[in-house]
Parts: structure tokens; C-alpha cells; sequence
């Protein structure tokens, strides 16, 4: 079976793990409803492939998935609130996300290094991401927070992330930023970059490995 790493960091006992092999899957089942994957539940995992959750989890908690190398797909359900922070960090298999409408808060690095991971949509109802939630191999946002352009989100006037693929070599700060946080900008492509005067705070590393910035 597929084994959690931290078989406490759930509010439920697990009572069968089991292989469907009908569907070709593992299910883990509780003894009462689960509302919460925590911290480094199934961490360096490599036996995860998909996921599926129920609609009764609301939070994912800090590095629950991470380092599964070979986790695909994600089925977030419909009660995801709260993504945490390094949730599925180097995921490196991930293509492709649909985070729910539920979603509110998105944490600190949360899908940092997941190579395959080029876009992502935002959901509406999202009120706070986390500092490189998206880590460097974005080319486009979506959604809530992105720039018309799709380079930035920016979260109550800070830029926190920034689409590092896009491939740009030239670039202006939207002026709706008053403060660039740090280590966000890490556009190896980029070499001359505009700061308008709206920006007040640029914090330590914020421009971290744009080498070729003049």
C-alpha cells in the first residue's frame, strides 16, 4: 500500500488501506470524516501518482506532498480552503492543476519547482498567496491577482510572484505594486527592468539570479 510518511498528520485514523484493482488505485480509509492532510503526511512519496480527495478536506497542510516526484494529477475536491506552505513542492511531474473556487489562501512556495507546471488559474475567491507559491517554471497567471500581461500576481499592492519562464527580456513593474518581495524575480532572460515610482519597498534579493539585468 501507499504508505503515509506522518500517519499522525491526520484528524482521522486511518483504518484499511487498500488496492482497488478495479480503478487501479490505492484507498485510504478513515474511521471519521478528514478534514485535514498535515504536515509531511505522504512527504517523498514516490509511489503517488494521482490523487484524489474528498470534499469534506479543507486544508493541506505544510510539505504534504512534497518531494513526490512522481505525483501527476490532483484532484483537489471542492473543500480546499487552504493550501500550505511547500504543500507540493518539487512535484516535479505536476502538468496541470484546477484549484477549486473554494480556495482562499495559497501558502509560501506551496507548488515551488514543479518543473512541468508552465500556467495556472487563480480562483476568484483566493485572498492571499504566499511568496513563490509558483516557484520558476511559470510562463502565464491567470485569474485573480494576475496582471493583464500575465507576468505578476500582485497581493495587496506586493508583488509575490512572478512568471520566471515568460521568457521577456525587457520588463516594467506594474504600478499598481508598492512592494516587490524578495527573491520573486528570477527571469534569467531578463535584461533591463523598469521600476515606476509607485514602488516604495524592494526587499533583500528580490531581483535573485537576473544575471543579465544591465
Amino acid at each position: 500500500p501507499v504508505e503515509p510518511y506522518n500517519p499522525s498528520a491526520f484528524d482521522a485514523n486511518i483504518i484499511s488501506n487498500i488496492y482497488d484493482a478495479d480503478n487501479k488505485r490505492f484507498v485510504i480509509t478513515f474511521d471519521d470524516v478528514l478534514t485535514t492532510i498535515g504536515t509531511n503526511a505522504f512527504y517523498d512519496n514516490i509511489y503517488l501518482h494521482s490523487i484524489t480527495m474528498s470534499d469534506s478536506v479543507t486544508t493541506i497542510g505544510f510539505q504534504a506532498f512534497a518531494y513526490c516526484n512522481n505525483l501527476e494529477s490532483v484532484d483537489f475536491g471542492n473543500g480546499i480552503t487552504i493550501i500550505g506552505e511547500n504543500a507540493f513542492s518539487y512535484c516535479h511531474a505536476i502538468e496541470d492543476i484546477t484549484l477549486p473556487k473554494s480556495l482562499d489562501e495559497i501558502g509560501v512556495a506551496a507548488f515551488w519547482e514543479c518543473k512541468n507546471l508552465t500556467e495556472v488559474t487563480i480562483p476568484y475567491n483566493v485572498t492571499n498567496i504566499g511568496v513563490n507559491a509558483f516557484g520558476n517554471y511559470i510562463k502565464n497567471f491567470n485569474g485573480n491577482f494576475a496582471t493583464k500581461d500575465g507576468r505578476c500576481l500582485i497581493v495587496d499592492n506586493s508583488l509575490v510572484c512572478f512568471a520566471n519562464a515568460c521568457g521577456v527580456t525587457k520588463y516594467t513593474i506594474p504600478d499598481n505594486a508598492t512592494t516587490i518581495k524578495k527573491d520573486v524575480i528570477r527571469c534569467n532572460s531578463l535584461t533591463e527592468i523598469t521600476i515606476p515610482n509607485s514602488v516604495t519597498t524592494i526587499e533583500n534579493g528580490a531581483f535573485f539570479s537576473c544575471s543579465n539585468i544591465e
